[in-house]
Formats: C-alpha cells, structure tokens, sequence
C-alpha cells in the first residue's frame, strides 16, 4: 500500500504544475482519506485591505485533498480520476496562515467516487473556514474491465 501512496503524493506534490506553484503538499493519506496543505505566501492573498487568502486557493485545495483521497480507493497505476462537480461553501476569510484540507471519500462507486473536505488554520481543525463536496468520474483502465466471450 505504501508504493500506492508515494505514487498519489509523486502526483499531487511534483507532477502538477498548479499545486507546484501554489505549494500544495500531501501530509496524509490512507485508505479513503487525505490531508494537502498549502503554506502562507503572498502571492496567495486574494484581498489586500482585509487581508485574506483567495477563495481560488481554498477550493482548488478542496479539488485536490478530495482527489487525493479518491485515488486511494482505486487501482494505480492505471484508472484515473477526472472532477465532475463539486461545491464550495465559504465559512469564514483565511487568514495569512498555512491552510490544510482533509478529504474523506463517502463513497466509491465503480464510476464515480464522491468525497466530503473541509478546509482549516493549522493547528484549528475544530473551526472550519470551507467544506466541500466533490464527484469524481472513476476511468478504470482496460485491464480491471470485464470483457465478453
């Protein structure tokens, strides 16, 4: 299971360019489970004269920690995963600080998976500053498909 993981964390922490830039980092993961955090940096305020964190920032660690936590349920290297929809609900502004999101899967289907994420201050996992819903498509690779005879 470990080889499994340290492909998800390769993925998500070096092979995308976005969370790259952005800093994203998986601290956690297990089965049905993941936690990414992205840490301060300016580049990263969305409002000068509050100041806080970009929404944008908030849901794409949303996207992220609930992919994340999707591909732990399926077969790598081989099926993939595509967003299909997901929701963001804004509780409270984002202070200057290291964000973390945790995903937990609620299901996985054979073509779709749907995961819950909630967004928090490190070392606040009690006060929540979004949560979100995402659908997740679930490709399986031809060799985990039946075929016909």
């Amino acid at each position: 299971m470990e080889a499994k993981y340290q492909l998800i964390r390769t993925f998500f922490d070096e092979d995308i360019p976005f969370n790259k830039l952005v800093g994203m980092k998986v601290t956690v993961l297990g089965e049905g489970h993941a936690a990414i955090r992205v840490p301060f940096k300016p580049e990263l305020i969305g409002d000068q004269r509050r100041p806080a964190l970009h929404g944008g920032v908030l849901s794409a660690l949303i996207d992220a920690a609930g992919g994340a936590a999707a591909f732990t349920r399926v077969n790598l290297p081989g099926d993939t995963l595509s967003t299909l929809d997901m929701r963001v609900d804004y509780l409270r502004p984002a202070k200057l600080q290291t964000v973390i999101a945790e995903g937990h899967v609620s299901r996985m289907g054979n073509r779709v998976a749907s995961v819950d994420i909630h967004c928090y201050h490190e070392g606040e996992p009690e006060r929540h500053l979004a949560t979100g819903k995402a659908v997740y498509n679930v490709r399986r690779s031809s060799t985990d498909k039946p075929t016909l005879q």
